[in-house]
């Protein structure tokens, strides 16, 4: 298999030693492609990891091993006592989130992965987990850990080649902000205003720039795209 090309800013988010960083994607994303890319960075630095799947499985890793949520939480903290790095793959219970909030917490750099395939989508489903006053609290967790969101897309480009598209939002103080205060469904406008050197990418303008690389079709540009109204604007601007 060819090496997953990650995003700079997700490399630069990567060399942190601790925090959270959140990744969406479907099983349909591509997403196996790029944590196998992920770990193999790490492995080059030599930091210790541990992945929490549905099953344990063996790993093929020298120093990170595959591990279950449940054996998580019947061995506790110590399992993880000298990890440096976790990823908690498909999250979908409110007890998940706890333990991966907690590990990060504990000054462990930690990958949340979800399914959903956006930030705001993400947000919804935690605080779908809680009761409204613990609902506003893990929030709130989340946003102080959280450095940078990224939601991934494996599209079937043109000469039969697989691209990716995807967006990436690092998480300043003022958009975690706008999310708390305002709320998450307000998020999506803001960010289509956002000056790019804040190292915002929305899905639509990953598209953009692989329509102008003449990696995907006009067609499939609208397929895959969550906004084609906004997309619609972006190919007026630069004449397409």
């Amino acid at each position: 298999m060819k090496d997953f090309m990650i995003p700079e800013i997700m490399r630069e988010n990567l060399a942190r030693r601790q925090g959270l960083i959140l990744v969406n994607g479907n099983r349909f994303s591509g997403i196996e492609k790029f944590f196998l890319s992920t770990i193999k960075q790490f492995e080059s630095e030599k930091r210790s990891g541990m992945v929490f799947l549905r099953e344990s499985v063996q790993s093929p890793f020298k120093y990170w091993s595959y591990k279950t949520i449940e054996d998580l939480d019947n061995a506790g903290m110590a399992l993880v006592k000298d990890i440096e790095v976790l990823i908690f793959e498909n999250i979908s219970k409110a007890f998940e989130v706890e333990m991966a909030l907690e590990c990060a917490e504990e000054g462990r750099l930690v990958i949340m992965h979800f399914c959903n395939q956006s930030l705001v989508s993400v947000v919804h489903k935690v605080m779908s987990f809680f009761p409204d006053a613990r609902a506003q609290h893990t929030l709130w967790r989340l946003l102080d850990l959280l450095s940078l969101s990224y939601s991934q897309y494996e599209i079937d480009g043109e000469n039969n080649e697989t691209v990716f598209a995807g967006e990436i939002i690092p998480l300043s103080p003022e958009l975690k902000r706008e999310i708390y205060l305002k709320g998450v469904d307000s998020f999506e406008e803001k960010i289509r205003m956002i000056d790019e050197e804040t190292g915002v990418v929305t899905l639509n303008q990953s598209l953009l720039q692989l329509l102008i690389r003449r990696k995907i079709s006009l067609q499939k540009a609208f397929e895959y795209s969550k906004d084609p109204q906004d997309l619609d604007s972006l190919l007026k601007k630069v004449g397409i």
